[in-house]
């Protein structure tokens, strides 16, 4: 945007209608056009974006992108972009799309509470939507691997620990690699791409203003990890749900991936 400036050229956004998880949903199309519409792009470039009749994701929501000021109070998911599946590690980059993720990120215990620090942007106007009386839920998501009752998680967003009685915890399947049990599946000793073996964190932060709009910090930290379970734990999914009073839900809200 810097280098078109002043200058007789147009800047478009673009996105790939694809991502680790599958097919994006219609919240998550609506927060990436409306966090480019804020950055101040000329247009929003929708090559290949065609695949949600294919995979379920239900109708494009197409007829909402192009309107800056209709998507400001429709609900909304940010989410903290991921490596595709296969290539676990972070270091290890992607050069098909050639630019650093956040996850996913392996958690270990450190002995002075810090965690792994990772950023993630809102452009809905919080404030005017709590004065307004129109923020019906506002809820961070965390998805961690291999999560059992016996890990002891924090969470910090912008520096404020998170209650514990705040968190809900909701998934399906067991740890892997249990270490009195044998590997009767010849499985690795972790896969981030492993279905089933995980956790979902959710922080309900309607009634508080820790998470503000613009960039926020999350950091995630474990205090404790259960000592009969080899696999490491494992940060894979970070998303913001912004969802308003006066917004009607069309279809299945994305619960499935729980």
């Amino acid at each position: 945007l810097e280098a078109a400036r002043d200058k007789d050229v147009l800047v478009f956004a673009g996105i790939e209608g694809l991502q680790a998880d599958g097919v994006l949903s219609r919240e998550m199309y609506r927060a990436w056009a409306y966090h480019y519409w804020q950055t101040g792009v000329d247009g929003l470039h929708l090559f290949n974006n065609g695949y949600n009749h294919i995979y379920g994701g239900g109708p494009h929501p197409i007829d909402e992108l192009h309107d800056p000021d209709r998507l400001a109070t429709l609900g909304k998911r940010y989410v903290i972009t991921r490596t595709l599946p296969g290539r676990p590690y972070i270091e290890h980059g992607d050069p098909l799309l050639s630019y650093p993720k956040q996850l996913p990120r392996e958690l270990s215990t450190t002995g002075d509470g810090k965690g792994e620090l990772f950023e993630i942007h809102v452009d809905d106007d919080l404030e005017h939507a709590r004065d307004a009386d129109i923020l019906e839920t506002l809820v961070l998501r965390v998805r961690i691997t291999e999560l059992t009752k016996r890990d002891r998680i924090a969470i910090r967003i912008n520096g404020e620990l998170l209650d514990e009685e705040n968190l809900r915890v909701r998934g399906s399947g067991w740890a892997r690699r249990l270490t009195n049990l044998p590997n009767v599946y010849n499985a690795p000793p972790w896969s981030a791409t492993t279905s089933g073996s995980y956790r979902w964190i959710l922080c309900d932060l309607t009634q508080c203003n820790r998470l503000r709009s613009g960039s926020n910090q999350i950091e995630v930290s474990l205090n404790e990890k259960n000592p009969d379970v080899i696999a490491p734990l494992c940060v894979y999914n970070i998303e913001v749900d912004v969802k308003y009073r006066h917004i009607q839900h069309e279809g299945n809200e994305d619960t499935g991936r729980f």
